[in-house]
């Protein structure tokens, strides 16, 4: 990630979203509400040596409403510590209001500097997965979910199909 420049170009537009993002954490929740990054979540260990390191990207679905102890990614670290037997620590790096295309900006920034052993980018299909901004239903923006939605539309018909040869014909 680091050894490719366009991947790591600083994003102007996404470090004022993100920066502003944090400034609104700490004006509504106040500084203690998190770690001092604004993260709901504690500090991350400075010496992750032997342990499974994870970094969560994502909006207020990844920083929650529920505090630090019930949210479900400081849940998911204690849960997977006692399955695989090891000290695991997920990072959580979800900031009410960042968008998908600020993901990678806040993972350079400061999930890198981390070393994860994974990076999990968390979306919600309420408001991660519409559409921003689109003038017409025709955006190019637009066609690759349209086409998934086809291509899936197409697998459902096919395999409907093949199964039900009866269902498939009083359908059409």
């Amino acid at each position: 990630l680091i050894s490719n420049p366009l991947l790591v170009a600083p994003n102007a537009s996404a470090r004022e979203r993100i920066e502003e993002q944090r400034r609104n954490v700490f004006e509504y929740f106040g500084r203690d509400a998190g770690n001092t990054r604004g993260h709901n979540d504690t500090e991350p260990r400075s010496d992750a040596t032997g342990i499974v390191r994870i970094i969560a990207l994502g909006d207020s679905f990844a920083y929650g409403i529920v505090g630090y102890e019930k949210n479900f990614l400081t849940r998911l670290e204690s849960k997977l510590a006692e399955r695989v037997g090891l000290p695991v620590e997920v990072v959580n790096l979800g900031l009410p209001g960042l968008q998908p295309k600020d993901y990678l900006q806040m993972l350079a920034e400061e999930g890198v500097a981390l070393r994860p052993d994974l990076v999990v980018v968390l979306l919600f299909a309420g408001n991660d997965l519409m559409r921003v901004g689109a003038a017409t239903p025709f955006d190019a923006r637009n066609w690759r979910l349209v086409g998934f939605a086809l291509r899936l539309w197409r697998f459902a018909a096919e395999r409907a199909r093949t199964q039900d040869p009866g269902a498939a014909a009083a359908a059409a």
